[in-house]
């Protein structure tokens, strides 16, 4: 049955801004909190510091929306809304607990980049990326020192700053690797960075657990799988790609083919139309089916599910 039609005029006067459509952001602004709540311990000013800090970011997926539209009404009420909410919520916070302000300064660059980038419509390049993962990551070592009654402040344990380096390291790497997978899916410059930061990182972890000991052994084989993932997941899309454009192309010959026995049935000649060649002149043979190289590709989606298991084993891996 359709729907009435004041319904769908009513969803599509919805404005926009309310629910931010970044999927991937999730883990990034839940784990770094809970790692540090589990390192420190939990207090219930812990409730009042993660609403403002899940508030914000409901905040900042609206003001990005807003700026980018060049502060277009429509975008404006999710700002106001969630600006107030944040406001309430930073005052509840400051009252709760004063000595988190210490760290605000290291926000205040964060956000005005993040915020710069939006107004250019440039939210979605690299930098801007490692901005939002470099804001995100230090909630680990702030949840930290609130567990702590903030007695150390900046001065975190080794351990603390271990845990989020590793962390940064990781959903860093996920920009890079995302953009591998969709915007950036044929760029061989990308791929390559993707891997080298992979790699590196992976020399991190070791050196953070086997000379330094500060993180668990069974965090080192998570960086290896992550290596092998920025490898063979963007490969294996390539290679998808590559098979679809092989039978696209085929499919054309094929109809290019009917067309000219149809015209020679008709008119008595036998010279191919214009841009029908063969089969082996119009593919090349690495081109045939190149999946069988990497295996079946993984959709978007499946890779969104096996970030987020991912992200689970990292964050274990981390406090084990």
């Amino acid at each position: 049955m359709p729907e009435p039609q004041q319904h769908v005029a009513r969803r599509r006067r919805r404005q926009p801004g309310w629910i931010p459509n970044y999927h991937g952001a999730w883990a990034m602004i839940t784990i770094p909190p809970i790692l540090g709540i589990i390192e420190g311990g939990f207090r219930p000013q812990h409730i009042a510091l993660l609403a403002l800090w899940w508030i914000g970011y409901f905040l900042f997926f609206a003001a990005t929306l807003w700026l980018k539209s060049g502060f277009k009404a429509r975008y404006r009420m999710p700002v106001v809304a969630y600006g107030a909410a944040a406001l309430l919520s930073g005052v509840i916070t400051a009252a709760l607990c004063p000595y988190l302000w210490r760290w605000v300064p290291a926000f205040i660059p964060l956000i005005a980049a993040a915020g710069w980038a939006a107004y250019r419509r440039k939210e979605r390049n690299l930098g801007a990326g490692l901005d939002t993962v470099a804001a995100a990551c230090l909630l680990l070592p702030i949840t930290w020192d609130l567990g702590t009654g903030g007695e150390a402040g900046w001065a975190a344990t080794p351990q603390i700053w271990a845990q989020t380096a590793l962390l940064f390291g990781y959903f860093a790497g996920t920009v890079f690797y995302v953009k591998t997978n969709i915007r950036e899916r044929n760029s061989n410059a990308y791929l390559g960075a993707s891997i080298g930061w992979h790699v590196a990182w992976t020399g991190v972890a070791c050196a953070v657990a086997g000379v330094w000991h500060l993180v668990s052994w069974w965090h080192a084989p998570v960086w290896v799988f992550l290596v092998i993932r920025s490898v063979t997941v963007p490969m294996a899309r390539r290679a998808e790609q590559s098979r679809r454009l092989g039978q696209r192309q085929r499919s054309k010959q094929t109809q290019a083919g009917a067309r000219a026995k149809l015209n020679e049935q008709a008119t008595g000649t036998t010279e191919p139309p214009l841009g029908s060649q063969s089969s082996e002149q119009a593919v090349p043979a690495t081109s045939r089916a190149p999946g069988k190289r990497f295996g079946k590709a993984l959709t978007v989606t499946q890779i969104g599910m096996l970030e987020v298991v991912t992200s689970i084993f990292v964050a274990v891996t981390l406090v084990i």
